[in-house]
């Protein structure tokens, strides 16, 4: 009998400890019990907050750069301690599992130890492992370079690691658990009124994980979005709703998707009143080189010279402004503010460009709240702007009622 293989991914809030771990378990024993012909793939995070904590160390012996290959090796081991214990929850419950390492599988990657990208996943051994076993359990988040090092795949590296495997294995679906239960159309945990999304398109799902939601991963969409993989966001902790995200979506549906809030931005201003007219460029190109994704841009010039605005994760922040102040005098500029209390508030949606009602829109609610934007940017599928960060709830409510809850 020809098995149906399926792909699951426990994130770390799923498995948190030995309780959720354990209804993680039942959850797989259910769906083996329903259909005697399925067989499981299991990827799985680190448990809760480890893989922070694992960082968090690193940096207490090491706080320099360098050393990435063993910090990479180190973080890693979170993945490693979650498939074992998974593995033994499901032999206490009488499933029989395997934990699949990455370099048996292999998943191959290259680029930097703690930030590498896929680039193949063999076939082979989980196809013989899955014969053998009906539950595989494979540690997220991890690869392993030609050199035979490990590697991390970077924030969301679990997602990534399990829509990967469900293409390179050619399956329709690939079934994501965490504490939510698919995509709000904002943050529930902050509007009460957020309404459920069924069904979201592949582009505009990546367009609100860049924007700050936090359900999956936009590399992961755009994995799924190359492999045709439908991906299924459920709940590891109660049945009912899901998000499907996928290629088409009802053909009739509203221009706006949802409203995403993002506080882990800063806003970085440099003046140059003599600044070269390659500063952004030269300013690109530095951040760049080391990875740092710069998102929403200004540009202002006047008679005191050239302002440029742009927006960094706060966690880059010490990085960039220590390359930024060692290239002051090349690049050209004369003095660099950074400001942390910044949230940046983006909605998401189709055919936004050409659809002038929806930025009119979006500039009344802030007009109306009196609100202060420090800049704005649009593209088909985002309008985005960055507001005082102690004001992100009155607007993002404000915003949400204007376009979900009002007639």
């Amino acid at each position: 009998m020809q098995r149906l293989i399926q792909v699951r991914k426990f994130g770390g809030s799923s498995l948190a400890n030995q309780t959720l771990v354990k209804r993680a378990c039942l959850l797989i024993k259910e769906a083996l019990d329903e259909n005697d012909g399925l067989s499981i793939i299991v990827v799985v995070s680190a448990q809760g907050n480890q893989t922070d904590e694992l960082f968090s160390k690193t940096r207490m012996y090491f706080p320099e750069k360098g050393c990435e290959t063993q910090k990479a090796l180190f973080v890693s081991t979170g993945e490693l301690q979650s498939a074992s214990l998974f593995s033994m929850m499901m032999d206490s419950i009488c499933v029989s599992s395997k934990v699949a390492l990455v370099n048996n599988i292999p998943i191959e990657t290259n680029g930097e130890s703690l930030d590498s990208r896929i680039v193949s996943i063999g076939k082979d051994y989980l196809s013989q492992l899955i014969e053998k076993y009906r539950v595989v359990i494979v540690p997220g988040y991890q690869g392993i370079n030609s050199s035979n090092e490990i590697t991390v795949l970077g924030r969301g590296g679990s997602d990534t690691s399990a829509v990967a495997i469900a293409g390179s294995l050619e399956l329709d679906e690939c079934l994501i658990f965490s504490d939510v239960d698919g995509i709000y159309t904002a943050d529930p945990r902050i509007i009460s009124n957020a309404k459920h999304i069924s069904s979201i398109c592949y582009d505009e799902m990546k367009e609100m994980a860049l924007s700050g939601a936090q359900v999956i991963h936009y590399r992961a969409v755009e994995i799924a979005r190359r492999y045709n993989v439908k991906v299924k966001c459920l709940s590891a902790f109660k049945k009912g709703k899901e998000t499907v995200v996928c290629k088409e979506t009802s053909m009739e549906k509203h221009h706006i998707t949802g409203i995403v809030h993002n506080l882990d931005e800063a806003r970085v201003d440099i003046k140059g009143k003599s600044a070269k007219n390659t500063i952004i460029s030269d300013i690109f190109k530095l951040l760049s080189n080391i990875n740092i994704p710069v998102d929403m841009l200004s540009q202002i010039s006047s008679g005191d010279g050239i302002t440029i605005s742009f927006t960094i994760p706060r966690s880059n922040i010490v990085q960039a402004k220590n390359l930024l102040e060692q290239e002051k005098d090349r690049i050209g500029f004369d003095e660099m503010n950074i400001n942390l209390d910044v949230a940046k508030i983006s909605v998401i949606g189709n055919g936004l460009r050409n659809n002038t009602q929806v930025a009119t829109r979006i500039l009344d609610v802030m007009r109306d709240e009196g609100m202060k934007i420090y800049m704005m940017s649009y593209s088909d599928l985002r309008i985005s702007t960055v507001i005082p960060s102690d004001e992100f709830r009155r607007v993002l409510s404000r915003l949400h009622e204007v376009f979900f809850e009002e007639n």
